[in-house]
């Protein structure tokens, strides 16, 4: 389930998390992250696993795609969970959202019991 942008698992196990991103960068903009964090305690959030795109162009902007995979151990519903935030954006680059297909997102998959 997700609230407030975090999201929680239903039953504990061995979750396999992929995401991926699409960005529409500037010229320029080196770096475009979408970055994963988790916590196993419900307060203290860290990096897990990271997407990055970039754009060195010295003119003209780019659509660039970044994805990465994170294995997650659920031992207890209450305090694993996840969220998602951006990073090193320069300020006309945006992540992308699509109606008619997938741009922006992620699918997890329970692998078995923990």
């Amino acid at each position: 389930s997700e609230s407030s942008g975090v999201f929680s698992f239903a039953s504990t196990g061995i979750y396999l998390i992929t995401f991926y991103a699409q960005f529409e960068m500037e010229a320029g903009d080196g770096a475009a992250e979408f970055v994963m964090h988790k916590t196993t305690d419900n307060s203290n959030y860290a990096e897990a696993a990271l997407a990055l795109a970039g754009n060195d162009a010295t003119s003209g902007g780019a659509v660039g795609t970044a994805a990465n995979s994170f294995m997650f151990d659920v031992t207890d519903t209450s305090t694993h969970k996840f969220k998602f935030k951006t990073g090193s954006m320069g300020g006309s680059t945006f992540l992308l959202a699509r109606t008619n297909y997938n741009a922006t997102g992620f699918t997890m998959i329970r692998l078995g019991d923990t």
